[in-house]
């Protein structure tokens, strides 16, 4: 029978497009544990040429800028936090600091940031630190001023914040949020002539907030956000007061467009990554975006709370934590964010069994409800890239390839009761809890059963069936991610 299988399962390989088998030879997927760092509201990840990963975002008190660093994304949760500028006691940027982002442009370091004077904490305006030391936690950072933009009228006092810098067919450009006199919060591009400098002349109003979604509590489009993939350059921006309102939008333009042109850009209709009751995740919005170790996968850094109840003003609230997931993309070459996981672990990651060495792989790619769980050769496909994706009672087990999960069947509790993928629904079937087992393994429980993903029948080769089977920590039920 596993001969017959390996025939089927080879000959099935072979009608899967190239670009869908992923890249050759083993990587890690990326993982983290949600959140990732607590009261640290829009947070900004970038990842430097060297690997190393740079965080900051805003701290409760809204005083001061902080910067962390580590070679892992996880590895930011317990990196060592440097404050690398204070506010001055008096006069601009005494009052409010938000929403700091840090770039790397032309060989040195920049921080954005949003500032505001603390006898008019509401005129708030951009401000760029620089430092041309190699690493940005080193060295000094110089205060290169107001990068000043348009008062629109309203010289005296304006609101001006949440400035992201890209680089796009040779052109640097800025994008950030404003308030013109009479107006709501918007978002503006122009060109730069230098990392602190915008050409006026250039400079346009791209998005304002014209749905019902964009106009709870507060009307706002803010937080923008850039990636460039699949012939498009996609900004994401967040909508609506910081409470459990704050959501994520999207705007679209073609990579070969007039970037400066209102035209250019094509606003979504509805929010792509929102508050959900069932993950217990409330406002997630101010994102940036990274990539895994490995360059593979893209990953949403974002913050959100925990409750959706809030005493008095919201940007009081410290508990905007600063969490992460793995996204993936849409036919249609969109971002999928998907929903705002609850608390755990967030990621993709293969399935090494401890017992035969092989991994856990979705049979002849299967894309179909039922599709059978299987152990195969570790060969790095989408078949066997599964994402966890957590709930408040444990987590899903979505395979990338197909987009179903991890499922027992007919809810049953039988020990060998077979383990495929289906539509996933969040029922406590398709729940798993990871048993750690403090070496690097792990079991996986199902939630509903209490019993654990089992190689059947000792089977150590190609083709074995996947099963559950009442929990007994032997080497046939304990993983690894690979």
């Amino acid at each position: 029978m596993v001969e017959v299988r390996g025939f089927l399962r080879a000959a099935a390989q072979l009608l899967v497009p190239a670009m869908v088998l992923g890249s050759s030879g083993l990587a890690a997927a990326e993982t983290f544990t949600n959140p990732i760092i607590e009261q640290r509201a829009d947070p900004w990840v970038y990842k430097h040429s060297n690997g190393t990963y740079y965080f900051t975002a805003s701290v409760p008190d809204y005083d001061r800028i902080i910067l962390r660093s580590s070679s892992t994304i996880a590895g930011l949760s317990t990196a060592t936090e440097a404050t690398v500028w204070t506010q001055p006691s008096s006069g601009a940027m005494s009052g409010f600091i938000w929403a700091p982002e840090i770039h790397y442009v032309d060989g040195s370091w920049y921080i954005y940031y949003a500032a505001s004077e603390n006898t008019d904490i509401w005129d708030i305006r951009i401000y760029v630190l620089e430092n041309t030391s190699s690493d940005p936690l080193s060295g000094s950072w110089v205060e290169r001023g107001e990068l000043l933009v348009p008062g629109h009228g309203n010289t005296a006092s304006y609101f001006a914040l949440d400035a992201t810098t890209f680089e796009h067919n040779g052109t640097r450009y800025l994008i950030w949020a404003q308030i013109p006199p009479g107006g709501s919060s918007s978002l503006y591009i122009a060109e730069m002539t230098n990392p602190w400098t915008i050409d006026h002349s250039t400079v346009n109003l791209i998005a304002e907030p014209i749905y019902d979604w964009e106009r709870q509590g507060h009307y706002v489009n803010e937080g923008a956000s850039v990636i460039n993939r699949n012939g498009k350059v996609f900004v994401t921006y967040s909508a609506s007061a910081t409470d459990q309102n704050y959501a994520i939008g999207l705007l679209s333009a073609d990579e070969d467009a007039d970037l400066l042109s209102p035209s250019s850009w094509t606003k979504s209709a509805d929010p792509i990554f929102a508050s959900n009751e069932g993950t217990s995740q409330y406002g997630p919005g101010h994102s940036s975006f990274t990539v895994s170790e490995d360059g593979t996968e893209d990953i949403l850094i974002y913050h959100a709370r925990d409750y959706a109840e809030i005493d008095g003003e919201p940007l009081y609230d410290p508990n905007r934590h600063t969490r992460g997931k793995v996204i993936t993309w849409n036919a249609d070459g969109t971002p999928n964010l998907g929903i705002p996981y609850a608390n755990g672990i967030s990621g993709y990651a293969s399935l090494r069994s401890e017992y035969s060495g092989l991994c856990a792989d979705i049979y002849a790619w299967s894309t179909e409800n039922g599709g059978d769980l299987a152990q195969w050769d570790c060969l790095d496909g989408d078949n066997q890239k599964f994402a966890f994706e957590s709930y408040s009672t444990g987590f899903q087990l979505r395979a990338l390839h197909s987009g179903l999960c991890l499922d027992v069947a007919d809810l049953s509790s039988e020990d060998g009761a077979n383990v495929a993928q289906w539509e996933c629904w969040g029922g406590a079937n398709q729940l798993w809890n990871k048993d750690d087992q403090g070496d690097g393994t792990f079991m996986l429980r199902n939630v509903n059963s209490d019993k654990c993903l089992d190689v059947f029948e000792w089977n150590a080769d190609p083709g074995g069936t996947l099963k559950q089977w009442t929990c007994n920590g032997y080497s046939v039920q304990l993983w690894s991610e690979d």
